[in-house]
């Protein structure tokens, strides 16, 4: 599921990437997605899937909302940071 996590967010960071400028990566957006999709599954095999869904959307989301603050300027005020703060809450609410 890490795995899959983490190429998700590569995938993720590389469109913006692209949307800025070079095209060339988008070879990152499609392999990185390719890898993500072709993992995540091996994860639903030990995992149920509310909670592999939810922790992979929910750290996707939360780590896209820190690298656009932290590399792209992208504003993350304070309702911002509460809100990452909701997905853990659900995140952890499902795991428990």
């Amino acid at each position: 599921l890490a795995i899959a996590i983490a190429l998700e967010i590569g995938a993720t960071t590389c469109m913006k990437l692209a949307a800025l400028g070079s095209g060339r990566w988008l070879v990152g957006v499609g392999l990185g997605y390719t890898l993500c999709f072709s993992i995540f599954p091996l994860a639903l095999k030990r995992l149920p899937l509310s909670l592999a869904y939810a922790v992979w959307s929910g750290v996707g989301t939360a780590a896209a909302a820190i690298i656009g603050n932290a590399c792209f300027g992208e504003v993350l005020g304070r309702r911002q940071v509460a809100s990452i703060g909701l997905i853990v809450a659900g995140v952890v609410g499902l795991n428990t």
